[in-house]
């Protein structure tokens, strides 16, 4: 009579359970990491004035106020801005806005940021923009976020229209 089959191992079982199980682990989080290996955009804005300073004193005159957007690289490899665009209505429409210094391409190392000025006049028209977004070298469109661009388009046009009162009242004192 010959011998029944020995029974499996289940030491070797659950040593190629946990070896099959580590290395998918370990391919997903090389895969992942492999993905996001790349320059990240962070984009912030907010309407600013630029003051005149003659001999150490601030005048008293305001010059225009600008909005002042800061592009910081918060992943792991250079990028490089390409331009920056403005979306207008529902239809999509684009639109490119030059900074006032300093035109783009711009390139960004690890951590590095770049800001630039942008005339606030870009919300004193009609349609308004529904989005702003810096583009890269590949095309990728980093956007404000829309809780921040909100806020930013409100304080923008309270702006405007507090600068239009403040030049109608110094033309109706002269």
């Amino acid at each position: 009579m010959a011998d029944p089959a020995p029974a499996p191992d289940t030491l070797a079982r659950v040593i190629a359970i946990y070896g099959a199980a580590t290395a998918t682990v370990s391919l997903a989080h090389t895969l992942l990491r492999d993905w996001r290996d790349r320059g990240q955009l962070k984009i912030r804005a907010m309407v600013a004035e630029e003051y005149e300073i003659v001999q150490g004193a601030m005048l008293s005159t305001r010059r225009r106020p600008f909005l002042v957007f800061t592009a910081s690289n918060i992943g792991r490899r250079p990028i490089r801005v390409h331009h920056i665009t403005a979306s207008f209505g529902r239809n999509d429409m684009k639109a490119d806005c030059i900074p006032h210094e300093d035109p783009p391409p711009w390139d960004l190392t690890e951590g590095g940021s770049k800001r630039f000025k942008v005339p606030l006049e870009l919300f004193d028209r009609d349609p308004l923009p529904t989005s702003i977004c810096v583009v890269d070298s590949v095309e990728r469109e980093w956007r404000l976020g829309s809780r921040q661009f909100r806020k930013l388009r409100d304080h923008a046009i309270k702006t405007i229209r507090e600068e239009k009162e403040r030049r109608g009242a110094a033309k109706g004192a002269k």
